[in-house]
């Protein structure tokens, strides 16, 4: 597997992630069950244990720093933030 194709699914798993604890109700687990997919996929064509680990940090990782990076963005630029995530 390529470097693009590892950094474009760990991305896009990360992003599914991260919407998936930044919005609320049912709608969420379509994220969670795309990031899913995701995952599946890049298990598919990856079978090497090494980047298979980095690409679950990685994910967890991203799940962790971008609703924080999205949340300091819009208390930064007055975008709407849900109170839950500022108390």
């Amino acid at each position: 597997m390529g470097r693009w194709m590892f950094w474009g699914l760990t991305l896009a798993a990360g992003i599914l992630m991260s919407i998936f604890v930044l919005t609320t109700g049912m709608f969420r687990h379509i994220f969670s069950l795309g990031a899913v997919l995701v995952g599946i996929q890049f298990f598919r064509r990856e079978e090497e244990k090494k980047p298979r680990i980095w690409f679950v940090v990685l994910v967890l990782l991203l799940a962790l720093v971008l609703p924080v990076l999205y949340v300091m963005l819009a208390y930064a630029n007055g975008w709407y933030i849900d109170p839950r995530y500022t108390e």
